[in-house]
């Protein structure tokens, strides 16, 4: 159940994504495409649900799938994932490879989306955040 995964990932300080995938032995990704597909959006967004995983295993589209993942983990690792607690978050080293930034790029890059989001969201999500 919801809570399982919910109270296993809050436990052990990791993202549901991967309290999902030991308790059902699958990435929660899977259970999102599926969803998708069976309401039979363009598989567009299964390619991009699925590829969270793995993006390397989808070589047509591999760096843009892999911004996608590497724009997901560090969202993870800043605060702004699904979870109230700042989960242990490991990047994929096929998409470190391909994307990642070391982390005196990753700074001033950080700095300028905080900016960003001041600016664009309302207050109340702001200060949240």
């Amino acid at each position: 159940s919801y809570d399982e995964v919910y109270l296993r990932a809050q436990t052990e300080q990791k993202t549901l994504d991967a309290s999902f995938k030991e308790i059902f032995e699958n990435p929660v990704s899977d259970l999102g495409a599926m969803a998708i597909e069976a309401w039979r959006l363009p598989s567009v967004f299964s390619t991009v649900i699925r590829s969270m995983a793995v993006p390397s295993e989808y070589p047509d589209e591999q760096i843009a799938l892999s911004c996608a993942c590497y724009a997901n983990t560090i969202a993870e690792t800043r605060g702004f994932g699904m979870c109230s607690w700042t989960p242990e978050v490991i990047v994929h080293p096929d998409v470190q490879l391909e994307v990642g930034l070391e982390e005196e790029e990753l700074a001033p890059l950080l700095t300028t989306i905080e900016k960003q989001l001041e600016a664009y969201l309302p207050e109340e999500l702001s200060s949240a955040a």
